[in-house]
């Protein structure tokens, strides 16, 4: 199965990653971190769809830092709304 985890570098995606890796169940898995793809931009994740074609996607990416998310809400929102949005939108569309 072809598996997109979006946040792969981060606390829970490198998790789910390292599950998936293990096991006899044997997958290609395909990332992003927010190096790779800003997914507050929505041509950036339907371009990592086009790239990666998922069959599943595991969204673990956000700001989960409550300060950060005070301190800079255009920013958390960019991430963990429209980010979230963006994801979803092609989910759908794939």
């Amino acid at each position: 199965m072809r598996i997109l985890i979006i946040g792969i570098t981060g606390f829970l995606g490198s998790r789910v990653r390292r599950v998936l890796e293990t096991g006899e169940s044997h997958h290609d898995i395909f990332g992003s971190d927010t190096k790779s793809c800003d997914i507050g931009d929505f041509q950036a994740v339907k371009l990592l769809f086009d790239r990666a074609r998922p069959e599943l996607v595991s969204h673990c990416a956000a700001i989960g830092d409550i300060g950060i998310c005070e301190t800079n809400p255009d920013v958390a929102m960019r991430v963990n709304v429209a980010g979230t949005r963006h994801i979803a939108s092609c989910c759908a569309d794939y």
